[in-house]
């Protein structure tokens, strides 16, 4: 009779405990093993984040797809949070020929991250070292130059699911690269 109390007992305990653990947390929490109050940048006026691009050494070739990557680098001892969707890289093409049609080359290509419909998802936590990168793919469509511009632009400070995410604006322009016929 003890035996089948304490495993009624046991099995109602862990059934508690297991429906509480699969149960998500509406917030996020950043917290790091070596120190559980880790500082986050919350300062709306600064950040010491730095953006960088780099691209192909030499020439492009028309037609021929090249790529392009971007990093959002955190130097600080502070914790940085991104919010990933802020972040678009756009290529800056001038084409050799002078006179163009209005749509020869159709309207401005930008890349960016599309948001996920879980907001908690669009955040990444940068502690002091780590970076976000992303790699994008483009073609010339003629000999000319293009430069990458990558701008973040950030409103969203991540209150809604309990964040302080950096709230202001990044910019960064590749060199011009040559861009040959073949």
């Amino acid at each position: 009779m003890a035996t089948r109390l304490l495993a009624l007992a046991f099995c109602t305990v862990f059934l508690l405990g297991a429906s509480v653990v699969k149960e998500p947390s509406e917030t996020l929490t950043v917290k790091d093993s070596e120190h559980p109050e880790a500082l986050v940048n919350t300062r709306p006026d600064a950040t010491d984040l730095r953006m960088t691009i780099t691209t192909p050494k030499g020439d492009l070739k028309k037609g021929e797809e090249c790529e392009v990557k971007v990093e959002i680098y955190n130097p600080s001892a502070y914790i940085e949070i991104v919010y990933m969707p802020a972040l678009t890289v756009a290529p800056a093409f001038v084409p050799d020929k002078k006179n163009l049609r209005v749509d020869e080359y159709g309207p401005p290509m930008v890349f960016g991250r599309m948001s996920a419909k879980d907001e908690r998802l669009n955040y990444v936590v940068l502690m002091g070292g780590d970076s976000y990168a992303r790699t994008y793919r483009w073609t010339p469509p003629d000999s000319g130059q293009v430069s990458f511009r990558a701008v973040y632009l950030n409103r969203k400070n991540g209150e809604e699911i309990g964040v302080k995410a950096w709230t202001g604006e990044l910019r960064s322009e590749s060199k011009h690269l040559r861009i040959s016929a073949q």
